[in-house]
């Protein structure tokens, strides 16, 4: 039987269930007045992987990034992938401040790791990394939505300034 919560790529629970526990975590920490915060990750040139060494290791590579994400988070955070080479982490009780250290942490933890995928022909070995975007929920957000929103438009800011960084919208972690 198909899941229809989870990734059948890289078992991580899909953008469906984001949007589900997204608005659950969002309506807790408004109740309880408790920090959320939001991190969207995006590999920086998954394309060129697929085109020049093909879509079977691209997605290998999205399977291993995806673990490398899951080991990475703290126990009780969720993390999903999103879509295509696009994953994202739900931080309870995190601030902006929090969220952007935990940001950093995982984005040298993924740059820093050699991802080895097997093939039947040969074996590819690289490091990738990625861009993050950070969003934390603001006292007069009234929509779940908006905080991914605003972490997507973090990534975007954090690849226009050069890739492999974490971005807080306006300001970005060298």
């Amino acid at each position: 039987m198909f899941d229809t919560d989870t990734d059948p790529l890289t078992g991580l629970g899909n953008r469906r269930l984001l949007q589900h526990h997204l608005a659950e975590q969002f309506d807790r920490a408004k109740s309880l007045s408790r920090p959320l915060s939001l991190l969207a990750l995006d590999l920086d040139d998954f394309r060129e992987i697929n085109a020049r060494l093909s879509i079977p290791v691209g997605d290998k590579v999205l399977i291993e990034v995806a673990r490398l994400v899951a080991s990475a988070a703290r126990p009780g955070d969720l993390v999903f992938r999103d879509g295509g080479d696009q994953f994202a982490l739900v931080l309870l009780d995190m601030d902006g401040n929090e969220a952007c250290r935990e940001a950093e942490r995982i984005r040298l933890a993924i740059a820093s790791a050699r991802i080895r995928v097997l093939m039947q022909s040969h074996t590819w070995e690289g490091t990738v990394t990625v861009s993050i975007g950070v969003a934390s929920l603001a006292r007069e957000e009234t929509e779940s939505w908006a905080l991914f929103v605003r972490a997507r438009d973090a990534v975007h800011q954090a690849k226009a300034l050069g890739r492999n960084r974490v971005a807080l919208l306006g300001q970005v972690l060298e």
